[in-house]
Parts: C-alpha cells; sequence; structure tokens
C-alpha cells in the first residue's frame, strides 16, 4: 500500500497543490486547490493507496489534515 502526501500551499499569485514526484498544479483561489486535493485523496483512496492532505495557510502553519484510506481498511 502506497502512502501518497498532498500539500496545499500558498504560492507567489495563487497556490499550489503538490504530491508525489508529480509537477506541482497552480490554482488562483485556496479553496479550489484545497477542493482538488481533497479530490485527488479520495481518487488515490479508491484505487488503493492512503492519502493525507495538508492545507498550509500563508504563514506555512498546517491548519487542516485529512487522511484519506482505501475502504476495505476504513471499514475495518
Amino acid at each position: 500500500m502506497t502512502d501518497v502526501h498532498v500539500s496545499v500551499s500558498p504560492t507567489q499569485g495563487g497556490w499550489m497543490l503538490v504530491y508525489g514526484l508529480n509537477p506541482p498544479l497552480v490554482f488562483l483561489s485556496g479553496g479550489r486547490a484545497e477542493a482538488g486535493a481533497h479530490r485527488l485523496g479520495q481518487s488515490l483512496a479508491t484505487i488503493g493507496s492512503d492519502a493525507t492532505v495538508r492545507v498550509h495557510d500563508r504563514a506555512g502553519q498546517v491548519i487542516g489534515e485529512t487522511r484519506y484510506r482505501p475502504e476495505a481498511e476504513a471499514a475495518a
């Protein structure tokens, strides 16, 4: 099972969604970046990976963390 970390943090001109070794995705809105991160976390859990979504504020502090687990593991 793979554990994937998904991070949302501010960047110049918007908000950046980063996961694994993939290139970052940049959004103009923090809300859209966060929504995209949660959709990605849910999708990763659907295919059998554990995913942790961390959202950072403009000061770099973690202001939210959600863990997504595969359905079979979450039911156990």
